[in-house]
């Protein structure tokens, strides 16, 4: 009979936050807002190559439900979360959120919306490459009826 034994090691994170020293909170915050303005062509170039993928998945849409290409797409969707809210596209990020709610709510339902799925790949598109703009009303119309394409699926009437 071997005998096993469960280490648990400390975390430090917690000790070295409470440690007095390092710049000011404001000083701290104004860094990493830069790091992450130098960071973002980065970060929009691979938002543009998601999109890319987005698209060439929507070309070859089945008229039919097929849940491996339904995985497919939620994942090229639902991965880059988080990222266009860091380059200031947040509707880019609301409108992957909606298009991964759509998918959810087809996934449930074993239900399938060509049309659903690529109007939101189109809006997209637009919101990412600048044909709407992320800080102007037209974004958030947009959004709005993204929203609605996806809510009619959450209540089942899809």
């Amino acid at each position: 009979m071997s005998v096993v034994s469960l280490r648990i090691p400390k975390i430090r994170l917690p000790k070295l936050l409470r440690r007095p020293g390092g710049p000011p909170l404001a000083e701290a915050l104004e860094q990493a807002a830069q790091n992450l303005r130098g960071a973002s062509p980065a970060y929009l170039a691979d938002l543009a190559a998601i999109l890319e993928a987005l698209q060439a998945a929507a070309a070859h849409l089945p008229t039919v439900y097929d849940g491996d290409r339904l995985a497919e797409l939620y994942q090229l969707a639902s991965g880059p979360i988080g990222v266009a809210s860091v380059c200031g596209q947040a509707p880019f990020d609301a409108a992957l959120i909606s298009l991964c709610d759509l998918l959810d709510h087809l996934k449930i339902q074993q239900a399938w919306d060509r049309e659903a799925i690529e109007v939101h790949v189109r809006a997209l598109h637009m919101l990412l490459l600048g044909q709407v703009r992320a800080d102007s009303p037209g974004a958030e119309a947009v959004l709005d009826g993204l929203r609605q394409v996806s809510q009619r699926y959450a209540a089942g009437t899809g």
